[in-house]
């Protein structure tokens, strides 16, 4: 990337393809590669990672779920962006989804030079934020002072940055691929909860072999469609706060089945075994 000092930042909640994710980062020195994990709610393992861009006096970072495979050109495609324009806060990428086809998942690049501003903005509204369903996307109308703009019309010199999707014909990862079953469950639980316009008709099923897949993506949205004291309550309920993942554990005994294995195949073996090589 030049003379950016850029870093990898690795976000997990011990998801099954923690070491697959790894796998992508193969040509980059050990040392600009960080992982954050199990660190709860959401909010506190965005702030672990500004704090390790700060530390680390990063340019740039980008910040990869684990459930996320990045392809080969990630890098050019990354690169390209970062030397188009640099007074972006945040850029996402088209991601190849399992279940929704291609969306912007679980890739953020972030423009570090707003982070001292950001996590002291965060600590000030911590409790707000935590509260909303989609905290993150509070977060990020703390940069853009509430108004949100697509990189084309972004104002000239604008000193709050701004957020862009990069909407890309070919994705530059996939996401989702080959998660635990209570991971499927808690995903679509959320959705449910983050988007309320959320259909089935908006999921793929047509996964081969997958049938108990379906089975726990239909229960997983009834079942959130149900509990009406997060939905209709979410604000103030304290105890279960949707976006925090420690409480997925909380639906073990909802989906009731055994669980996946720990994952042997590697990241090229997934990538064949999709079709995406």
């Amino acid at each position: 990337m030049g003379n950016p000092k850029f870093g990898i930042i690795i976000t997990s909640i011990g998801e099954r393809t923690e070491s697959q994710c790894f796998e992508s980062f193969k040509t980059i020195n050990r040392r600009y590669i960080h992982l954050v994990k199990n660190v709860y709610p959401a909010l506190e393992a965005f702030k672990k990672v500004c704090e390790i861009a700060i530390i680390n006096k990063y340019d740039f970072v980008f910040n990869i779920d684990a459930d996320v495979l990045l392809f080969n050109n990630w890098f050019d495609i990354v690169n390209k962006e970062v030397q188009k324009d640099k007074n972006f806060f945040l850029k996402t990428f088209t991601i190849h989804d399992k279940y929704l086809g291609l969306v912007d998942k679980g890739n953020k690049f972030y423009n570090c030079k707003y982070f001292e501003q950001l996590l002291i903005k965060i600590n000030q509204n911590y409790n707000t934020i935590l509260k909303s369903p989609k905290p993150m996307g509070f977060t990020n109308r703390y940069i853009n002072d509430g108004l949100q703009v697509d990189g084309k019309n972004k104002p000239e010199g604008t000193e709050n940055g701004y957020i862009e999707y990069v909407k890309l014909e070919e994705p530059i990862g996939i996401h989702g691929y080959e998660q635990y079953y209570l991971d499927i469950y808690y995903r679509f639980y959320l959705q449910k909860i983050r988007y309320r316009n959320f259909k089935f008709k908006d999921i793929n099923y047509n996964f081969s072999g997958e049938k108990i897949e379906e089975s726990i993506i239909k229960k997983a949205i009834s079942d959130s469609r149900k509990d009406k004291i997060i939905n209709l309550y979410r604000y103030f309920f304290k105890e279960l706060v949707p976006s925090n993942a420690k409480n997925k554990t909380y639906f073990v005994k909802r989906i009731d089945i055994k669980e996946k294995n720990p994952l042997e195949l590697n990241r090229n073996e997934i990538f064949k075994k999709y079709g995406f090589v």
